[in-house]
């Protein structure tokens, strides 16, 4: 059942980021992060209640969803950041810091043949995101941020596992959008620049940023799912497959150019999806 959580959440990241390619960009990050916030309650809250979740807490678990709440918020700052020819391929990576920690930190096992799906998933997701305009150049600020940012998704995920060991995953979804209030608060409080509404520039952005968000939104509540589920080294490279599918609609909805590397790099993926699943 995991598997299946994961590819959902795979799909609807997919497709939120079809649609956050024409407005996500012209947003700022601490905007992106209020205009996340309302979807974020409306669909975790109400659902999680239904389910029982449960208000009651331990400090040391409610401690570490706002570590996740807060990593989430700075993702996007990191993600500004990096020019996104260079930043799309590295953050790609991220799974392995994920699967790094898991292994170390939490005793994670995985088999010989579940190393070699993962890793293909991972060479697959990195192959796809690359693109003609791949280039280091001299600024090492370009390779600086977008590293920055892998980890920074790759050790949310780690921590995100570590709270799900100790909550059920109903209680995690009512909590992280909750302390998310204070996270966005916090960042609303420190950034005055990013507070600046350019009404003539995000206007007409604002409603495919909606409809992404939402997607995405409701993508993390399968991927909180599916990490209650199953080891962390898995579901997180399984998940981000996303990439894939953004790719192919690109290619089918926005007729952007599928190159020979991508290609490659969607069979890696789909052979390790498939090695994974069997």
């Amino acid at each position: 059942m995991w598997l299946i959580y994961a590819l959902l959440t795979a799909c609807l990241w997919g497709t939120g980021q079809l649609f956050l390619k024409k407005g996500y960009a012209k947003i700022s990050p601490l905007w992106t992060a209020v205009i996340d916030l309302p979807i974020y309650l409306l669909i975790f809250v109400p659902f999680s209640l239904v389910k029982g979740a449960s208000f009651d807490i331990n400090p040391e678990d409610l401690i570490l969803i706002f570590i996740v709440a807060t990593l989430t918020v700075a993702y996007y700052y990191g993600l500004a950041k990096g020019q996104l020819a260079v930043s799309g391929t590295l953050i790609a990576a991220y799974p392995i810091v994920t699967v790094v920690a898991s292994i170390m930190f939490l005793g994670e096992y995985i088999s010989p043949l579940q190393i070699l799906a993962v890793g293909s998933v991972i060479v697959g997701t990195v192959l796809i995101s690359l693109n003609d305009k791949f280039r280091l150049g001299k600024n090492k600020s370009l390779i600086i941020w977008p590293i920055a940012t892998a980890f920074i998704l790759g050790i949310s995920d780690f921590v995100a596992k570590i709270a799900l060991n100790g909550v059920s995953v109903d209680t995690y979804n009512l909590w992280l959008p909750l302390v998310s209030i204070v996270s966005v608060s916090i960042f609303w409080s420190l950034d005055r620049k990013g507070r600046r509404w350019q009404k003539e520039k995000n206007s007409s952005s604002l409603w495919q940023t909606l409809i992404g968000v939402t997607m995405i939104s409701l993508g993390f509540l399968f991927f909180n799912f599916a990490l209650s589920l199953e080891k962390a080294s898995l579901v997180t490279p399984v998940s981000s497959i996303y990439a894939v599918l953004t790719v192919i609609l690109s290619f089918l909805f926005l007729k952007e150019k599928i190159s020979r590397i991508q290609r490659w790099g969607i069979l890696f993926t789909l052979a390790g999806i498939f090695l994974i699943g069997g």
